[in-house]
């Protein structure tokens, strides 16, 4: 691939009818609607409440909002390579499974560009000259691997985020259902046993598993890459209702209880920034008002699910485990603690497309923390305890 490599998007390739995907005399982009052209609209009902503890926090305002989702599409490649997290490389053009408008298309090569490996996905592509739409690959030793015949990459994303699984992989299966390519082997970065048990649950088992490995280039004989679905987190009504059907057979056998989802074990074990520096004495508090403590990291996969569907509250700092939500019956209340205002967008997204009643609490970050994002913070606990105690009786 030493040859000028320039991104494709894929609404500009050769349209593809649904019989052709697995054509090997194909290659393209099948989309789900002949307006191909036109985004899906999707409204999001306000929060029923946001408590500020930090006013002012410099969070934007959080009404009613439209989310603008890209139409859903499949590509169709022959003699491909999958580099990075989610990139595929065929002859000299290249693309992922977003679909991009064109103003965003500038920043997204900008990020390709970067030296940080998190903002270039890992896939060794660098411009060839500042501001040029011509790009080199470096493999950066990287060894080569060859899967022959036709494979389906799930592969996105921040593929190691348990958030970012729940929301911008699983979802891809609604695809591949209305498609009926059921059978088909996927391509997945599924190395936690979580993830890996997630696909079962969701009807995928380990025979058609193929682990992506981030350290090797992945030689593709055809390739298939379904869309991301939900770019912003908000799901649509399909990928909601392939949600709930998961749920439904996995349900608790408790059920109307008060749950409150805890990083306490999370944030030593993983060394993250973002602490809540006072959720010991909030766990103490929310006994008192009969809620069980959880921490999702020592739950199975389905005791999970079992837990949220079984929920009538959830309260938590916002973080993957959150993202959980997508299995809590429509009405459930959600109170959602957040800290910082970069994710709000797709949390509040999250809770309304998943026909919960939410509700932000906003804490404030220590002033002394120096970094940009990820920093401690801290919760006013008793007007939370108000807060709680009100929706409760809401």
């Amino acid at each position: 691939m030493s040859k000028p490599l320039r991104y494709s998007s894929p609404a500009e390739r050769k349209p593809l009818a649904q019989s052709e995907l697995l054509s090997r005399d194909q290659v393209g982009t099948w989309f789900q609607s002949d307006r191909h052209d036109r985004d899906r609209r999707f409204l999001r009902y306000a929060p029923e409440f946001v408590d500020d503890h930090a006013a002012p926090s410099g969070f934007p305002f959080i009404g009613p909002a439209v989310y603008t989702s890209p139409p859903i599409f499949m590509t169709a490649d022959n003699d491909a390579r999958l580099i990075g997290y989610r990139t595929v490389v065929a002859g000299n053009a290249f693309h992922d499974d977003e679909l991009l408008s064109p103003l965003a298309v500038s920043a997204y090569l900008d990020k390709l560009d970067s030296a940080d490996t998190f903002l270039n996905e890992q896939t060794g592509l660098h411009r060839r000259a500042p501001g040029s739409s011509d790009f080199s690959f470096s493999a950066g030793g990287r060894a080569e691997r060859h899967i022959p015949g036709t494979t389906v990459v799930l592969c996105s994303h921040e593929p190691g985020n348990y958030g970012s699984f729940l929301f911008r992989v699983l979802p891809k299966l609604q695809t591949l259902a209305e498609l009926g390519l059921t059978g088909a082997p996927l391509l997945a970065w599924a190395w936690p046993a979580p993830f890996r048990r997630l696909l079962e649950l969701f009807g995928v088992p380990e025979s058609r598993l193929l682990q992506h490995d981030l350290n090797s280039i992945t030689r593709l004989d055809r390739v298939l890459v379904p869309s991301l679905r939900n770019p912003n987190a908000f799901l649509d009504r399909e990928s909601h209702a392939l949600m709930q059907s998961v749920a439904d057979r996995h349900r608790g056998s408790v059920r109307g209880r008060r749950l409150y989802i805890s990083r306490l074990r999370h944030g030593k074990v993983s060394g993250s920034t973002r602490v809540l520096q006072n959720e010991e004495a909030l766990v103490a508090a929310l006994a008192k008002l009969d809620f069980s403590i959880i921490e999702p990291e020592s739950l199975s996969s389905e005791q999970q699910i079992a837990e949220f569907e079984a929920a009538d509250m959830i309260v938590g700092p916002a973080g993957s485990a959150m993202f959980n939500v997508m299995f809590c019956r429509p009405g459930t209340k959600v109170i959602d603690l957040e800290s910082e205002p970069n994710w709000i967008y797709a949390h509040s997204g999250l809770f309304a497309s998943c026909q919960t009643r939410y509700g932000l609490v906003i804490g404030r970050i220590d002033p002394t923390d120096e970094r940009s994002v990820h920093r401690r913070w801290t919760i006013d606990i008793e007007a939370l305890m108000d807060r709680i105690s009100s929706f409760i009786g809401a």
